[in-house]
């Protein structure tokens, strides 16, 4: 078994992250869905984990706007399209892939109902650790 390294995606991965995405929940009928998808998708605000060169866990955000109670609005990261493929589950892909969303980016309004997301420094490892612990087996 190789190291799992998690990274940031690009536009040429779409077909293998939506690949892993829909045999995460075993479904075989992707064709249809993921020309649908691929007009809102931006894969560059997605991640996957590798295990070599394969990639076996996946995990996307939206960029949104979310309105709060008065004239507020805010920018929050909709994290979606989450997933690992069956037989290599429970070795620290999805803590990882969890991880590396919410540390790469935040996500700013430049202007009323456009978000954009520009890149962040990465928390310490012990903010990192604080804010996602690690599960533990029972």
């Amino acid at each position: 078994m190789a190291d799992l390294t998690t990274r940031k995606l690009s536009t040429g991965d779409y077909e293998s992250f939506f690949a892993v995405f829909t045999a995460a929940f075993l479904d075989d009928s992707r064709d249809p869905a993921m020309e649908r998808y691929r007009e809102v998708f931006d894969t560059s605000l997605a991640h996957g984990t590798f295990d070599g060169d394969e990639l076996i866990g996946v995990a996307g955000r939206f960029a949104l706007d979310i309105t709060v109670p008065g004239p507020a609005r805010h920018p929050v990261a909709a994290i979606s399209a989450v997933g690992v493929k069956p037989g290599h589950r429970r070795r620290g892909v999805l803590t990882s892939l969890m991880r590396a969303q919410p540390s790469s980016t935040s996500c700013t309004t430049a202007a009323p109902g456009s978000p954009r997301c520009t890149p962040r420094k990465a928390p310490s490892t012990a903010a990192s650790a604080t804010a996602w612990p690690a599960a533990k087996p029972a």
